[in-house]
């Protein structure tokens, strides 16, 4: 184990996986999870996705929560997201999206008390920036004082594939789903409904804990790699961190992986033999 902060009494991770898409990038994360971290995971997820996170959670030792009578609607893991906070049986969580590696230290992610809220920035990006006050316009009619703040002044862009918070956080237990609501069905409606929050108290880290490998500014120091928007095999930048990764747990046939991977992911299925031990 590599972490040197001590994780929280009653901390743990939680993650969510709907449908199949993402199965084999769960996989890949709880596996690389497991070489850094030995404490509780609890996976949410639907009907669709229990198979494979029976798997995953077998050779993960997570705990799987299935969550019943969702509805099969485009973006829906927009507004499941803002949601898990709520459901988070800890006292201390940090949430992941599915299609993350870990590589080294993340114990400052831990939430110091139970009402701190830790979120991560992605690269150098701000709110005031072209494409961020684009997306922050969407909120104008339903919360323009938040968003007048964020056009204000240079607030970190916000991404919601790493962040953590204590059970008596309100902007991640309430407001963050509440918020989301208000523009549901939006894409990355979460993330922009976060970043609208963020101007409230909370403690923004670097992106060392949630780096893309194609606009990272800390890849050197990189510890949570985040390979958004399925780019884990879509260029050279992501095959080259997440191969290798996901070769290691096919030999080790973690979650039976290299059976099934090519069922599940459409960029696998079209190179097989990239499952091959």
């Amino acid at each position: 184990m590599s972490q040197s902060r001590r994780k929280p009494d009653g901390a743990g991770v939680t993650m969510l996986n709907l449908g199949t898409g993402h199965a084999a990038l769960l996989a890949v994360s709880v596996y690389s999870l497991r070489k850094h971290y030995d404490g509780p995971i609890v996976v949410f997820c639907d009907e669709k996705s229990q198979p494979y996170t029976d798997l995953v959670c077998r050779d993960g030792n997570c705990t799987k929560v299935e969550i019943s009578g969702l509805e099969d609607v485009k973006h829906r893991s927009y507004t499941m997201k803002p949601q898990l906070p709520a459901m988070s049986p800890f006292t201390h969580t940090l949430q992941l999206d599915t299609d993350i590696i870990v590589t080294g230290d993340f114990s400052e992610m831990w939430p110091y008390h139970d009402e701190e809220l830790v979120l991560t920035q992605f690269s150098s990006w701000v709110s005031q920036g072209r494409m961020m006050s684009s997306r922050i316009s969407m909120f104008q009619d339903v919360q323009p004082e938040l968003t007048r703040k964020q056009m204000g002044r240079p607030y970190p862009a916000i991404n919601t594939g790493v962040l953590s918070y204590g059970n008596r956080n309100q902007v991640a237990r309430k407001e963050w789903l509440e918020v989301t609501e208000q523009k549901s069905g939006k894409f990355i409606v979460d993330e922009i409904a976060m970043q609208i929050l963020s101007s409230k108290k909370c403690r923004v880290m670097d992106d060392r804990y949630n780096c893309s490998p194609f606009y990272g500014v800390n890849q050197d120091k990189a510890v949570i790699w985040h390979f958004h928007g399925s780019k884990h095999l879509r260029k050279e930048k992501g095959r080259r961190l997440w191969l290798p990764v996901f070769k290691e747990a096919c030999k080790e046939h973690f979650a039976d992986v290299q059976r099934w991977a090519v069922e599940t992911d459409k960029f696998l299925a079209k190179e097989p033999e990239l499952c091959t031990t």
